[in-house]
């Protein structure tokens, strides 16, 4: 493969000119998919379970899915596209993707080990294995990898090749030890304690758990060995700089620039993640519509957030045919909040105005055919930006914008103004009450929410609709990090996750007793239960 990309974009893992290579592409679109598919389900089954998240065990399996779901959205590109992911091919991922890899690796050797210490010594283990020192240990290794994909990215070839050796040899070490080792003596402690006990269920139950531990140790898993394994003579020169950070930390400005961005980006996590998970653990919340743009909204400010810390905090040029590109990917989930904003506001116009018509026509399963469908439409995009031609990206991003700056204008601004009249001639004729008060200051709270979306999205729109149809360069900043006009989008998706909560008493309560699990609701006497079955505000979003 040339460095520079080939004038036809970048192509499928093998060209679809014979039977088995489009047995393979199809065997690697299902493979993407089957990966999220079970990882989601258990991951939800486990976080609506409160018995299950009181376990150690389970937050081990909560690492591993979160990891192997990030693997799977990433096969999408490596595994289905043209990509050597391996050091400067031109189609790498900055070695984020073998990353998601290798975090399933480390939970399954630390969750094994865990296993052990319950096993063979469950007085100790309940005593030094807290809620807390298991969260320490999760949060650890998930901080040491990402660590070494900030230090591969900002030292030289030669280095990161060395790092990449070192670490693999470390990670044997442990699988031997972890994998074979404790296994071996586990299998034969707990075959010891079965044979002494009577036959019953529980003593089967307990053998098949025995005979599972031997089967998931002899069970394939990639990991980052696959560096060791690549062709030498494949392997492109490595610049002597590497990747640095956002600007140069010679100056004062810089370095505050690049703390806000890294702050930004956690943020963005923090709040979103909240959010996300007060919603499904609120049975209430996940029967009404517009909370399910609220859930999709939350996971596409996620992904924002989670790829932020590459985009924003290092420097990143993320665009067309820029080494540091991300191949459409990083704005496709700014894309799909500002898609699913849209879609919401559009839905809870349709609810205030024909209430009963609403009931009628979006049901619950047509909601989600929606918010299905604009998913499907953006990671459309990015395939079709991918396999086409430079010249013809640049026309499909033009024509995406100007058609979304329509839909901003005719939803943000025009539906919400007429929703505002309307709803403000509603509450002009009902009767001074605290619902009243109520549903003022939630039709105020629409146009905080429509102003705070069209200052933060405006200017962006109107600057790539200008630059690429007058064939100049998008880029007037140094890097995504340091362009305001990218930064904005990435502070609405704060902003977003706040109004939720400011706007919604049920999810704050949920928020507050359940997944931060303050003690302010109980010290000023207030029931969360109750507040969720008197109502929330009526939040328009």
């Amino acid at each position: 493969m040339n460095v520079s990309q080939s004038s036809a974009g970048l192509g499928t893992v093998l060209p679809l000119t014979s039977f088995e290579n489009v047995l393979l592409f199809l065997f690697n679109i299902i493979l993407s998919t089957a990966i999220i598919f079970f990882n989601v389900s258990v991951f939800v089954s486990i976080v609506m379970n409160r018995s299950l998240r009181n376990e150690n065990r389970f937050m081990y399996m909560l690492s591993t899915c979160l990891s192997d779901i990030c693997t799977g959205v990433s096969y999408y590109y490596v595994g289905v596209m043209d990509v050597r992911d391996f050091y400067e091919s031109p189609t790498r991922t900055f070695y984020i993707v073998p990353t998601f890899l290798g975090l399933s690796y480390m939970a399954i050797l630390a969750a094994q080990a865990d296993r052990y210490h319950a096993v063979v010594a469950p007085f100790k283990y309940s005593q030094r294995m807290t809620r807390n020192r298991t969260l320490l240990v999760i949060q650890a290794y998930w901080v040491y990898a990402f660590l070494i994909v900030a230090v591969q990215n900002l030292v030289t070839l030669g280095v990161a090749k060395r790092v990449t050796s070192f670490g693999t040899f470390v990670a044997n070490i442990f699988t031997v030890i972890i994998m074979i080792g404790l296994n071996v003596r586990l299998f034969f402690i707990a075959k010891f304690q079965l044979e002494r006990e009577p036959p019953s269920a529980e003593r089967d139950n307990k053998r098949a758990s025995v005979f599972l531990i031997i089967i998931g140790l002899f069970s394939p898993k990639e990991h980052t060995t696959k560096y060791s394994l690549e062709n030498p003579m494949l392997q492109e020169e490595r610049s002597s700089a590497g990747l640095g950070t956002v600007l140069p930390l010679t100056s004062f400005e810089n370095v505050l620039l690049f703390l806000f961005n890294i702050i930004l980006a956690t943020a963005i996590i923090f709040f979103n993640v909240s959010v996300f998970v007060s919603i499904v653990m609120n049975r209430s919340l996940r029967n009404e519509n517009r909370f399910m743009y609220m859930l999709s909204t939350c996971l596409s400010d996620i992904c924002t957030g989670v790829s932020y810390y590459y985009a924003g905090v290092m420097d990143v040029r993320d665009f067309y045919e820029s080494p540091t590109r991300t191949f459409y990917i990083v704005p496709t989930f700014l894309g799909l909040s500002y898609m699913a904003i849209l879609a919401a506001q559009a839905d809870r116009y349709h609810a205030v105005v024909a209430p009963f018509k609403y009931s009628q026509r979006m049901t619950r399963n047509r909601t989600l055919l929606v918010i299905l469908a604009y998913w499907v439409y953006a990671f459309l995009i990015v395939a079709v930006n991918n396999l086409v031609t430079l010249g013809v990206a640049k026309r499909v991003t033009s024509f995406g914008t100007f058609v979304a700056n329509i839909f901003t204008i005719i939803i943000m601004i025009g539906l919400n103004v007429r929703l505002f009249f309307i709803a403000k001639f509603q509450l002009e004729r009902e009767p001074p009450s605290a619902e009243r008060d109520n549903k003022r200051a939630s039709v105020y709270l629409i146009i905080i929410v429509a102003v705070c979306f069209l200052i933060a999205w405006l200017p962006i729109f109107l600057h790539i609709i200008v630059c690429n149809f007058a064939g100049s360069i998008c880029y007037a900043f140094r890097n995504e990090g340091s362009d305001p006009l990218r930064i904005l989008p990435r502070v609405n998706a704060v902003l977003t996750p706040l109004l939720y909560i400011r706007g919604c008493s049920a999810l704050r309560s949920t928020l507050l007793s359940k997944v931060w699990r303050t003690e302010c609701c109980k010290r000023k006497g207030v029931d969360p239960l109750s507040m969720e079955k008197n109502g929330a505000v009526a939040f328009r979003m």
